[in-house]
């Protein structure tokens, strides 16, 4: 316990900047681990961030490569997530083998949702 309560304090003592530059000497890979504060103090997580005004709401996220359309990672090039059910009889249909009819009774007896915006047709 003695060892512990030592070396607590001696690397309490020590900054991050000057732990890393060792192993940069020894051209040993390291890094620091950093609070999210910190990550987003840097300019390239600042260059994926997005925001979007719906309603009265600004939406923040982070985009990815995978979001980048044409080099461009903005909102107004990213189309809307599915809304629940949107896309059920497609779903149904092409996964599992379902008939038009029998689509249309399983929403009918509620068994599946689907909704209104952006409805495919069942037959």
């Amino acid at each position: 316990m003695e060892l512990k309560l030592i070396l607590q304090c001696s690397i309490k003592r020590l900054h991050r900047e000057s732990l890393l530059e060792l192993p940069d000497k020894g051209k040993v890979p390291a890094g620091g681990v950093l609070s999210m504060r910190e990550v987003f103090e840097k300019d390239e997580a600042r260059d994926m961030m997005l925001e979007r005004l719906v309603g009265d709401c600004t939406i923040r996220g982070v985009s990815s490569k995978a979001s980048c359309v044409n080099e461009r990672r903005s909102w107004h090039h990213l189309s809307p997530p599915p809304a629940n059910g949107q896309h059920i009889t497609a779903m149904l249909r092409e996964l599992a083998g379902m008939t038009g009819e029998s689509i249309i009774e399983c929403i009918e007896k509620q068994v599946v949702f689907q909704c209104m915006r952006g409805m495919s047709s069942t037959r």
